[in-house]
């Protein structure tokens, strides 16, 4: 404990200061967490001798450790002191119950694999989970859950609202806690997040229709919803790689205020021969398998290569020639790798991951 001396020496606690002292121990604290000295040492000194080298009193210490532990830093052990929460394992027998949350929209059948794997592999490691989902229109219930998420557990997985991106809804929440974000991308985000590869599988599904012989291929799908634009740039890029140009008229927006005959006149007056789809059922009650748009695009013979459609429901339409599948299950693991990797260290290093989805085509 020689370097948590060295440590804990040269920091002070300011008496002229508006920041109530415990608070200010709780900050040093938690420096120490997530410095070199707190990464070999794994646990902090007695109380006494903490008070002793910050020279204030054992109950200012008590506070301050009593806030880490509320914030799940640390585990006050039997026997063992004050350690860093990061190194129990929640099959400690001393350990207390550590609960994992996974904030979700609420959702249809295209994430339970995913959702379903994650539980399992978390539990097999001990963890408890809880999963609370929220409604896509309501953002006080969607903050609301994922502030108490953060209270209640060690780690956290947050599915932002894409509808409704806000990344203000994570600005509360401290950096050095364990959140993992899915599905959204943004570099600049200081948490982990685990997405989809949309824009390489866009890529992918425009390359299946141009490699079948459709050189019109058209794209649907919706404003300001981040996976949307990024699949619309891999639809691009393979456009640009066929030396097909793109030309505004072949995007069709559903946000812009979406009918079915509106949808049928575009595929006609913008002679698109095939579609890449975003999702079979986008905002604004688009819906793929409307009886009006399935005669439409039988009367077109127009050919789909879609996301979000499992192997199952391509078989729904002759028109779905491929599809791209969300891959939940590899998705799941990813997920609680990655929360359980930020559990477990007291290193600042945020991890992104992206994770292709798989094409499949009908036989």
């Amino acid at each position: 404990m020689r370097e948590c001396s060295g440590f804990f020496s040269a920091e002070r606690l300011l008496t002229d200061s508006p920041v109530p002292k415990y608070l200010q121990a709780a900050e040093i604290f938690r420096h120490f967490i997530f410095s070199p000295e707190g990464n070999r040492e794994k646990k902090f000194p007695p109380e006494p001798e903490l008070a002793r080298m910050l020279r204030c009193s054992r109950r200012t210490v008590r506070e301050a450790m009593n806030t880490l532990e509320k914030e799940h830093l640390v585990c006050r052990i039997p026997r063992r002191g004050t350690v860093f929460a990061s190194t129990v394992s929640p099959r400690d027998r001393q350990s207390g119950v550590q609960k994992i949350c996974v904030v979700w929209p609420r959702y249809n059948s295209t994430w339970t694999p995913l959702l379903q794997e994650f539980r399992e592999c978390a539990e097999d490691a001990g963890y408890q989970v809880e999963i609370k989902l929220y409604h896509l229109t309501d953002r006080v219930e969607e903050q609301r859950l994922l502030l108490n998420a953060f209270r209640e557990s060690r780690g956290v997985v947050f599915y932002p609202n894409l509808c409704h991106s806000d990344e203000n809804l994570i600005r509360d929440i401290p950096e050095y806690f364990p959140l993992v974000l899915f599905d959204l991308p943004s570099k600049t985000v200081r948490f982990s997040s685990v997405s989809v590869d949309h824009e390489s599988g866009a890529y992918l599904l425009t390359q299946k229709l141009l490699e079948t012989g459709f050189r019109r291929p058209g794209f649907v799908g919706t404003s300001n919803i981040p996976s949307s634009e990024l699949r619309f740039r891999g639809y691009r890029n393979a456009l640009e790689d066929a030396g097909i140009p793109f030309e505004p008229a072949m995007n069709y927006s559903v946000r812009k205020g979406f009918n079915n005959p509106d949808f049928l006149n575009w595929l006609t007056e913008a002679r698109i021969d095939s579609l890449v789809l975003v999702s079979p059922a986008l905002p604004n009650n688009f819906f793929l398998y409307h009886r009006d748009i399935i005669s439409g695009l039988h009367g077109l013979r127009t050919g789909i290569a879609g996301f979000e459609l499992r192997q199952k429901e391509i078989w729904k339409d002759p028109a779905v020639l491929f599809c791209a599948e969300q891959p939940g299950i590899e998705m799941g693991r990813e997920l609680f790798r990655i929360l359980e990797y930020e559990m477990r260290s007291t290193e600042k290093i945020r991890l992104k991951t992206s994770v292709s989805p798989k094409i499949y085509k009908k036989n």
